[in-house]
Parts: structure tokens; C-alpha cells; sequence
């Protein structure tokens, strides 16, 4: 698990929101990563959730979503969900549990807001 998390956002309870996610995820989660305008991230993973957002909304005249998964050849996926203006974004080890992944997911970024 990763020991250094980027910009620890609080929970109610004091915990940390990345490092929670992980823990609940119980080792199924490589990396994880909060990619908003607000702190001014613009990475690849970022990039690559807004072009999924553009897609879906161009191609199916939706509004967005709320969460997304995409499997990697290799086994992982890079699990995407809304969260305050931007993204959570992780990827997961091989052959992840993803129920586990979703219910955490849903659980610490409820109500998405559906970029």
C-alpha cells in the first residue's frame, strides 16, 4: 500500500480520504489520486477522465457520469469517480475485487456530482 498519499483531503471522522479508501480496499488499490482544477492537476489520468466524459456525453447525448471503470490488458483497471468538481482516480492490482473497490468508493464519495 502506498505510505505517501497526495493532498490528504479530510473525513468526518478525522481519518483521511485517500488513505481510508485504500485501507477499506484492503490491498486491492496500487495508487490513488484526487485530479481537480482546484489544485490545479492537470495529469494524464486526468486528462484521459475528461476525454471519457467528453465521449460519453458526444457520443450517447448523455450528461456525464458518475463513476467509470476501464480494464488495462494486463488484468488492472483505472476506476474513475466524481468527486467535487473533479476526480478520484485509482488503479487497481490484477484481477481486483471490484464490488469491494465500488462499495468503498460509494461509501467516502456518495452522490457523485456527474461530471
Amino acid at each position: 500500500m502506498l505510505e505517501a498519499f497526495p493532498r490528504l483531503e479530510k473525513v468526518s471522522d478525522g481519518r483521511y480520504l485517500l488513505k481510508a479508501i485504500m485501507r477499506e480496499c484492503r490491498g486491492w488499490l496500487e495508487e490513488i489520486t484526487i485530479a481537480d482544477k482546484a489544485h490545479g492537476e492537470l495529469s494524464r489520468a486526468a486528462l484521459a477522465a475528461s476525454g471519457i466524459t467528453l465521449t460519453i456525453r458526444e457520443i450517447f447525448s448523455s450528461k456525464g457520469f458518475e463513476e467509470a471503470e476501464i480494464q488495462l490488458r494486463d488484468g488492472r483497471y483505472l476506476v474513475l469517480r466524481t468527486y467535487n468538481g473533479g476526480y478520484v482516480i485509482a488503479l487497481t492490482k490484477p484481477n481486483p475485487n471490484l464490488g469491494l473497490i465500488r462499495l468503498t468508493f460509494r461509501k467516502y464519495l456518495p452522490n457523485g456530482d456527474g461530471l
